[in-house]
């Protein structure tokens, strides 16, 4: 890795981790706002049409995107083709939906979704037309660019939302969400200057398939997975335990998706240019499973020690009930760490097969033990399916990396408990404070010295024991990423 790409690598960090934050920031907010404003069974509906919606696009995604984006070069009849073919895409989901949106709705069990979801599909179409160059941005490292994109359309999204909730109900949802699509159509445009045309090369479109096939796999078994489980929850406990479930988990899931997010960006084509020599791939795995597990252990175990009073003085009296739910999920959460960490490895290695089997483990899993035990605990049980499923996860991927890598997680122990130790000095601290005092501003407080005692104890602890935490979080940034392939890299 040459300077000027590793410099420019380290600044598209920067800027996706900063645009990751500020819009899952803004989604923190909207989702907390439109709590207090909207109920459960609002929301309950919401879950219900975009996991059918997000499920169709899956299984018609053909990567052609991804293609795009992997590419040492691309010319324009594979950029009008991928285009012609996310339009085509898109047109055929959202007729689809609004022709069986009645049956959908029976199958949830909730007949007022079959108004929602023909009208929240035309939010795919709308996004297929935005300029096709986002993907040149994006394999340019122009992340700048990106952010200028996401932001807008995030606080737009969350201004209509809010805006229209007392008025339209579970409808403002919908709203904000297609006039989002129409700020990232114009941004798209002006950033990303592109004179579209419906063009479908034959030659291209093979060329462009033949990449993700397995990376598709993944997807649709991912996505099949929370389709089924939220199936199981509306018709075995009721819309309004959906509505709950719904936002619990996309509460929790706001801090694995923005680490994940932001160190995938950089792992997935670093362990592609370690595939021929197994220590430094290694060394490149470790500081991946160290750092996210330093920077979101200890956030997990303050969400779990802070989740009733979250509910209580945040989310309102309607959303009591979700703090057992909010909890096993947060811990199910910090778990899924290891197969954040483990996948872009198996992708850059070239083994997206592995990745695809421990998917259709997960779908196996959720479904038979959330229909299980959603019907013997309610959303709880549900909950618990899903930890469940987590740490089985976990363990086929410890096992699945230790045959593509030289003993992945030896002498991490020291690491580990460090990190664990951490979390638990930040969830005692932030429990006694949340019990001496009360309100909105104990809760902060808490949060807030919390995580400062996890960060103060891992300092202390990696300067006393010399375990190396510091220069693996380090190791997370790009130019010390390239050090590692040049074979250099500290530890």
């Amino acid at each position: 890795m040459r300077g000027s790409l590793a410099s420019r690598t380290g600044s598209a960090l920067l800027w996706n981790g900063a645009g990751l934050a500020v819009t899952r920031l803004i989604s923190l907010v909207r989702f907390v706002v439109l709590a207090r404003l909207l109920a459960p069974e609002d929301f309950g509906l919401l879950a219900i049409a975009w996991v059918v919606i997000e499920l169709l696009l899956t299984l018609t995604d053909v990567g052609m995107v991804t293609a795009l984006v992997q590419r040492e070069r691309v010319d324009e009849s594979q950029f009008d083709t991928a285009w012609t073919v996310g339009i085509a895409r898109a047109l055929v989901v959202a007729i689809v939906v609004a022709v069986g949106a009645p049956l959908i709705a029976q199958l949830f069990g909730e007949p007022r979704a079959a108004s929602i979801l023909p009208a929240l599909a035309a939010a795919p179409f709308l996004a297929s037309l935005a300029s096709i160059k986002i993907a040149d941005l994006t394999r340019n490292l122009q992340f700048r660019k990106l952010t200028l994109i996401r932001v807008p359309e995030a606080a737009v999204e969350a201004v209509v939302s809010i805006a229209l909730a007392t008025l339209l109900g579970v409808w403002a949802l919908v709203v904000g969400v297609l006039v989002a699509n129409l700020v990232r159509i114009a941004l798209s445009y002006l950033l990303a200057p592109h004179r579209p045309r419906i063009s479908f090369d034959q030659g291209a479109a093979r060329s462009l398939f033949r990449f993700g096939r397995w990376l598709f796999a993944v997807g649709v078994l991912g996505l099949a997975g929370e389709a089924l489980l939220r199936a199981v929850i509306a018709r075995r406990l009721g819309v309004a335990e959906l509505g709950v479930f719904y936002l619990a988990m996309r509460l929790v899931m706001l801090p694995l998706t923005s680490v994940e997010n932001a160190v995938g960006s950089v792992g997935m084509p670093l362990h592609a240019r370690l595939q021929a020599d197994p220590v430094r791939r290694t060394r490149a795995l470790r500081t991946s499973l160290v750092g996210m597990l330093a920077l979101l252990v200890p956030g997990y175990v303050l969400l779990i020690v802070l989740a009733p009073s979250l509910v209580d003085e945040v989310l309102g009296a309607r959303w009591a009930g979700a703090e057992m739910p909010i909890r096993v999920l947060a811990a199910g959460a910090a778990i899924r760490t290891i197969a954040a960490a483990c996948e872009p490895m198996a992708v850059g290695l070239g083994r997206p097969q592995l990745a695809a089997a421990l998917a259709a483990v997960r779908l196996v899993l959720v479904a038979g033990l959330g229909w299980a035990l959603a019907g013997a605990a309610g959303l709880v049980g549900a909950s618990v399916a899903w930890l469940v499923t987590e740490v089985v996860v976990a363990i086929g991927w410890l096992g699945g990396t230790a045959k593509l890598v030289v003993r992945p997680v030896t002498g991490l122990g020291a690491q580990v408990l460090a990190v664990l130790a951490a979390a638990a000095a930040a969830g005692l601290t932030a429990l006694g404070l949340d019990r001496l005092l009360s309100g909105l501003p104990a809760l902060v407080v808490a949060g807030s010295v919390g995580l400062a005692v996890a960060g103060g104890a891992l300092w202390s602890l990696d300067r006393r024991l010399d375990i190396g935490l510091a220069r693996e979080l380090a190791a997370l940034f790009p130019a010390v990423a390239g050090r590692l392939v040049r074979g250099r890299g500290p530890g």
